[in-house]
């Protein structure tokens, strides 16, 4: 079984509800995926190279100082139009100064992330808190905008709001998307500007 999805399981929200630290969080998951690799020694045996690896992965790491194309043209644009920008996401506290870094801070309004909130998605609460962290928008007026079948497409849709699949290497099959609105399965940050002017409308 996946190593992530195994420590997502024992521990959500990066160990929130357990008293875990993120770093020890992190220090956790790493272990278990040398585990699983093979290793057979202790975690302390572990602790200088998890300890490279977390600071490689830190907002100062050249490995994250890139953006999806199109990414500040979209949202300068939701920006002109005066929409609530948020970012909704299962991530740990190292985003916020990741997307410092990266120039993308100042873009939102409002961030819901699981490190934070304790929620993960799928569960849809995380979508509610958006909305009430929007201002007590409603669903109907909302849309969320991400790359994975279930918690960012289908999820939001259970309360009521707009959603859309970002699929830029065409990876989901006609099979996957089946139950999925074909005019919101997008390719490029592009094409959601006009799609994100009918929910307006």
């Amino acid at each position: 079984m996946n190593v992530l999805f195994l420590q997502r399981q024992d521990h959500p929200a990066y160990g929130k509800h357990h008293g875990m630290t993120e770093r020890d969080w992190w220090l956790d998951f790493i272990y278990r995926l040398f585990t699983a690799a093979g290793y057979r020694g202790s975690a302390d045996g572990l602790l200088p190279m998890s300890d490279a690896l977390i600071k490689h992965f830190d907002a100062n790491s050249p490995t994250i100082r890139h953006t999806l194309p199109h990414a500040t043209e979209c949202l300068e644009s939701f920006k002109r139009r005066g929409l609530i920008l948020g970012l909704v996401s299962n991530c740990s506290d190292l985003m916020i100064p990741t997307l410092k870094q990266l120039g993308l801070y100042s873009y939102f309004d409002f961030f819901e992330y699981s490190a934070a909130s304790g929620l993960e998605k799928p569960d849809v609460r995380v979508y509610q808190q958006a909305l009430q962290a929007a201002g007590g928008v409603n669903p109907s007026d909302a849309g969320h905008v991400g790359d994975e079948l279930i918690p960012d497409y289908f999820a939001p849709r259970k309360i009521g709001m707009t959603s859309f699949l970002f699929d830029p290497t065409n990876h989901y099959t006609s099979g996957d998307l089946i139950d999925v609105d074909k005019g919101c399965v997008v390719n490029d940050l592009l094409e959601l500007l006009p799609l994100i002017d009918v929910i307006k409308s």
